[in-house]
């Protein structure tokens, strides 16, 4: 069971690692293209280090290093991080919105970003035995608010974009959707038994292998972000998605 269970791990993260290669070198293209604007840079940046914790997982289930585990952990937030900055300008106001606005996301990005910075210092002190002992509780938690912030910040796109530009924008918004569900689930399960579900774990690259397709027919359609993603006149924080996956919470 262990031997399919590694064997299963292996084509999932090998399988993601391959598939966002390739989304890579399509948005490689689109830049070198002249279209680099900074929401391509941003997710290019997301796709390489979806790569290196592809990779890094990857090294980190064959072998059994703990190094390569926390280096693998650094890239998964690093890659959220990316996914953040990069809805982060897309929601970005024009210079001539309301002023409410403008603080309101500027108040949430500052926000995201202590999160990131934190959680890549707090896994490097794990990591190098400073925090230890650490409750097994307490390494899932970040992840687990990673995840829900990454579904916030899609339900602020979603509700915000204006409605000639949503169809551009569902392909993206549905497949990393999916992606932060299935984190959600993964790391709150370990919440809740204090461990992570080692069939879980395996199946995560494939998972997110399958958003791919998703993110490339996004991509695609918009090489020029600026001009085919458009916010509505009025923005306006929405918190339902906040709502549902507090109630999913309280219930696990």
């Amino acid at each position: 069971m262990a031997g399919d269970l590694a064997t299963l791990m292996t084509w999932s993260y090998g399988l993601c690692a391959a598939a966002y290669v390739l989304l890579a070198l399509f948005l490689l293209s689109q830049i070198r293209g002249g279209h680099a604007a900074a929401p391509n840079s941003a997710m290019l940046a997301a796709v390489v280090f979806t790569v290196c914790w592809s990779l890094l997982s990857l090294g980190a289930g064959e072998t059994g290093s703990s190094g390569l585990y926390a280096i693998a952990m650094e890239a998964d937030i690093l890659r959220y991080g990316a996914w953040f900055a990069f809805i982060l300008l897309l929601l970005k106001p024009d210079a001539d919105a309301a002023r409410p606005s403008q603080r309101s996301h500027r108040g949430v990005a500052f926000v995201i970003a202590v999160v990131v910075l934190a959680g890549l210092v707090a896994q490097a002190l794990v990591a190098s035995g400073v925090l230890l002992p650490v409750p097994p509780k307490w390494l899932v938690f970040h992840p687990l608010m990673l995840a829900v912030i990454g579904l916030f910040l899609l339900e602020q796109l979603l509700r915000n974009v204006a409605a000639d530009s949503r169809w551009n924008i569902k392909p993206l918004c549905l497949g990393l959707a999916g992606a932060f569900i299935f984190d959600l689930y993964v790391h709150s399960d370990a919440m809740l038994f204090g461990k992570l579900d080692a069939d879980a774990v395996s199946v995560r690259g494939l998972v997110h292998a399958l958003v791919m397709p998703l993110v490339w027919l996004c991509s695609a359609r918009n090489r020029d972000w600026a001009r085919r993603v458009r916010l509505s006149r009025k923005m306006v924080m929405h918190t339902t998605g906040l709502l549902a996956v507090r109630a999913y919470l309280l219930f696990m």
